[in-house]
């Protein structure tokens, strides 16, 4: 399960500023703006409260991809530090989009892909309100709708390799979409189903590396490379 957002990430109180915006699938609760700032760049973004997410969800329908994890604000700070412009970038498993969108302010040119349509409409906002120009796509790893023509230079995601059942499904995407010399940034907080996933991507031949990220708050962050052999 996804960790919490720090406040110390986010200009505005942790908890953002509420809109009108509901969020889907938790009546009565909204979205809220928060201002995050992620190495060079800063955004305006509509997140959902990782406390309402947890505490006020039906059972067995947590709508995860509304809130700007730590992992996702982790990946997009190394993305607004580290990409190059005209660098063509995936991410899988968008959400709110902030990793994607941070590579988008710091000039590459992004696609960003979610299961939920919902997510998808979040990201066009998002996009919208801080007057980036990005690609959405909504694509379920079991059938991915994406061309094998299709080339990205970076494929990104975060806290994408928690579920064991949808292991076999990323690595096919991945293998399909990340050809070498692409490379796989994927991060999380460090859960124990990563090592699983480890296990099976480097069975699979992948290489696999790794380095710890400056915090968000107080939850750490790993950042973990991948590339074909």
């Amino acid at each position: 399960m996804p960790g919490g957002v720090s406040g110390s990430e986010l200009s505005d109180r942790a908890d953002g500023v509420d809109t009108r915006l509901p969020v889907p699938g938790l009546p009565g609760v909204r979205f809220r703006q928060n201002k995050l700032e992620a190495g060079t760049v800063t955004l305006d973004l509509l997140s959902a409260s990782a406390a309402d997410v947890l505490t006020k969800s039906p059972p067995n329908a947590i709508p995860y991809w509304s809130v700007a994890w730590p992992a996702g604000i982790a990946l997009g700070r190394v993305l607004a530090e580290r990409v190059k412009p005209e660098t063509t970038v995936l991410e899988l498993g968008a959400g709110v989009g902030v990793s994607g969108l941070c590579a988008a302010a710091a000039g590459a040119r992004v696609t960003l892909s979610d299961n939920e349509p919902d997510a998808l409409r979040l990201i066009g906002m998002n996009a919208r309100r801080n007057r980036l120009a990005v690609q959405g796509v909504t694509a379920d790893w079991r059938w991915w709708p994406l061309s094998s023509e299709l080339r990205f230079d970076l494929i990104i995601g975060s806290d994408i390799t928690y579920e064991p059942a949808a292991f076999d499904a990323l690595l096919s995407v991945l293998r399909l979409s990340a050809p070498p010399p692409t490379e796989v940034w994927l991060t999380d907080p460090g859960r124990l189903m990563t090592t699983a996933f480890q296990q099976r991507a480097i069975q699979a031949g992948w290489r696999w590396d790794f380095e710890e990220l400056s915090p968000v708050g107080r939850q750490s962050v790993f950042l973990y490379r991948l590339r074909l052999h």
